[in-house]
């Protein structure tokens, strides 16, 4: 069996540089691509996504506004995924995600609302779950305002989101030290969740589960 860390391939590598190709004035593609299929090999599955996600980070125009225009430019047009979704010609979809989601959350700080704005759309391509952390951990109370409106999103990726992101202990993820001192502020948000989906039957129910799965993590941090 292919290793797992090989959804970060060359392939990838070259489809993700097509698309800044397509979108940054004056690319320069060896300059993106030389280093990082260097170290590629080498390295794990975390590191593979950080060492793209540096990258890209460096393709990017310093401006915000532009940053993240590019970056929603490159996401593939079809929102529902599976994580192993390939990117393509049409656009960044799957695995291809997590690295251009690391790069807003490791530095879209600066443009808080519309990082988030971002973060709601990548996750209907890949989980932002991981990179949604960053601005919790920077102003908690500013990050739950935002989201406390996605809790009733049409789509089930950006409804998950709130409580996959918010997991105080989720697994691989930076802990919430916050939420786990204090996860009252997401209790209305969960609920708000919770009666959203009660009313519409046809929601998937693995929508419940994550909330049952967050607050289980709950209960071990306490």
């Amino acid at each position: 069996m292919e290793p797992f860390k090989n959804v970060f391939s060359a392939q990838l590598v070259a489809c993700i540089a097509d698309h800044l190709q397509k979108h940054v004035d004056g690319f320069d593609r060896g300059r993106f691509e030389d280093p990082v299929l260097e170290e590629l090999e080498s390295l794990e599955l975390k590191a593979r996504a950080q060492l793209v996600a540096d990258h890209v980070h460096l393709a990017l125009p310093e401006e915000h506004d532009e940053r993240l225009r590019i970056l929603n430019s490159m996401l593939h047009p079809v929102e529902d995924y599976k994580a192993d979704s390939p990117s393509d010609h049409d656009g960044i979809r799957g695995w291809g995600v997590l690295p251009m989601s690391m790069v807003v959350g490791q530095h879209g700080v600066g443009d808080f609302d519309g990082s988030l704005s971002l973060l709601a759309e990548m996750t209907k391509r890949f989980s932002a779950e991981f990179a949604v952390r960053y601005f919790l951990l920077d102003d908690q109370a500013r990050a739950l305002n935002i989201m406390d409106g996605w809790a009733t999103d049409p789509s089930q990726h950006v409804r998950r989101l709130v409580s996959e992101g918010t997991r105080p202990r989720l697994p691989w993820a930076m802990q919430l030290p916050q939420l786990i001192a204090d996860p009252s502020p997401m209790l209305p948000i969960l609920e708000a969740w919770s009666t959203f989906v009660g009313r519409w039957p046809t929601i998937s129910t693995t929508l419940p589960k994550t909330i049952r799965t967050w607050l289980r993590g709950l209960a071990r941090s306490g």
